[in-house]
């Protein structure tokens, strides 16, 4: 069956996200801010009833708030100069798997959760959105999304995730949906074993299971 679209998430599936938060780690910490209080800071960020909702403008004034002799002006312009430089945290071989996908003619999506002018922002910072048809940034889970994208649909949907258990829910909503999976980095194999979902550790490798569905 022909596809009608390609559904890419974002966080640790394109962008290596651990690695920009192991950054922020380490930048909060040249400021004086413990581990321990970072991540505590780092979850109180998080709004009560949105789980998706991390944006780091408002971590730093959390920060701050507590922090009351933390020279806030100069952590806000290091973390500015970290976020310019953040085209690092695209993984290995995107830009190339993102244009090889342009040139097969099927509409691209790219859906990232969390924090709508956060998330904006991260995508922006590395140039990827012009290799999609769409950009959709949503607070809500990516289960809802999906199933929206999907309503009308009459051919197949791909659908490239990082995260399991996430991508076997949304696999569960039709069996229009093809998923595939990206390992991250020190994952345990026998996890990914165990989904019953195809999964790669490389995009070339992605890349051709697509052009197998294609």
């Amino acid at each position: 069956m022909p596809i009608a679209k390609i559904i890419i998430d974002f966080d640790d599936t394109l962008f290596d996200t651990a690695s920009m938060k192991e950054d922020l780690l380490a930048l909060f910490a040249r400021f004086g801010v413990p581990v321990e209080k970072f991540w505590e800071t780092y979850r109180a960020s998080y709004s009560r009833n949105d789980l998706a909702s991390y944006n780091l403008w408002h971590h730093i004034d959390i920060v701050c708030e507590q922090f009351s002799n933390l020279d806030k002006k100069s952590l806000l312009i290091e973390a500015e100069a970290l976020f310019k430089n953040s085209k690092k945290y695209l993984l290995d071989g995107v830009e190339d798997f993102l244009n090889e996908l342009r040139g097969l003619g099927v509409p691209l999506i790219l859906l990232s959760l969390g924090d709508a002018d956060w998330q904006k922002q991260k995508v922006e910072s590395v140039g990827v959105s012009k290799f999609f048809n769409e950009v959709i940034f949503t607070g809500r889970n990516k289960k809802e999304t999906v199933q929206l994208l999907i309503k009308d649909a009459i051919d197949d949907i791909i659908f490239i995730n990082d995260k399991i258990s996430e991508t076997q829910e949304i696999t569960a909503l039709s069996g229009q949906i093809k998923p595939i999976l990206r390992m991250k980095n020190g994952a345990a194999v026998s996890d990914y074993e165990q989904s019953g979902i195809p999964y790669f550790k490389n995009f070339s490798e992605i890349l051709t299971r697509v052009k197998n569905y294609v």
